[in-house]
Formats: structure tokens, sequence, C-alpha cells
């Protein structure tokens, strides 16, 4: 039985002193495959998942775990910027996303987003 308490107090240990060095939102975030990173203009930190859907074909993004974005050709991004391109898009590789990108809804891609 005092084999089974030292075990559990050594565990109980390692656990403290991981926490002590990630905190808990960032080894949760770990623990989940994501990335702990600093984001946006305003410098939070926030976990930024991986998707499971990365690159998969899309037309929105509620048919993906991330958004569905258009890679856009130069001609079509500046049409975009003042009115619609029809198009397909991808499901992003991760959760969030920052900067300017062509958001696919229903096909179409209205305007350019910037997000930070």
């Amino acid at each position: 039985m005092k084999k089974i308490w030292t075990i559990l107090i050594i565990i109980s240990a390692i656990i403290l002193i991981i926490l002590a060095i990630y905190g808990i939102p960032k080894l949760s975030c770990k623990l989940r495959g994501g990335e702990w990173e600093t984001m946006g203009t305003l410098r939070i930190k926030e976990c930024n998942l991986p998707t499971s859907d990365a690159d998969k074909e899309c037309s929105s993004s509620n048919e993906c775990e991330g958004s569905c974005i258009a890679i856009l050709s130069k001609e079509d991004y500046n049409k975009a910027i003042n009115g619609t391109v029809y198009t397909k898009g991808k499901c992003t590789a991760w959760e969030i996303i920052v900067g300017c990108q062509a958001f696919v809804e229903n096909g179409e891609v209205n305007g350019i987003l910037c997000i930070d």
C-alpha cells in the first residue's frame, strides 16, 4: 500500500510541475493537438486547433471545421474586392485564421475579409 501512495505522490508532483510550466489553458491546448499562439493585432494568446478536413473542397464554411477559403488568381482577387467571384474553396488546416482571406459562402466570394 505504501508503494502505491509513493507512486501517486510522484505522479501528482509530475502533474503539478507540468501545470506550472505550461499552465492549464496551454496544456489543454497541447493535449488536444493545438498550437498555443500569439495571434492578431491585440497579441492575445489563443489555442489554435488543427482541423481534420484540411484541403477538402467546399462551397461554404459550414462544410468545414474551420473556414472555407478560396485561392484566387490576382485577377479574381481584384474582382472579389469590389464584387462577386463564383468559385469553390478549400477547408482551412486550422480553426483560427488571420490575415486577408477570400471566404467562400454558397459558392461565392463577396469581398476580401481581413481578420486580425
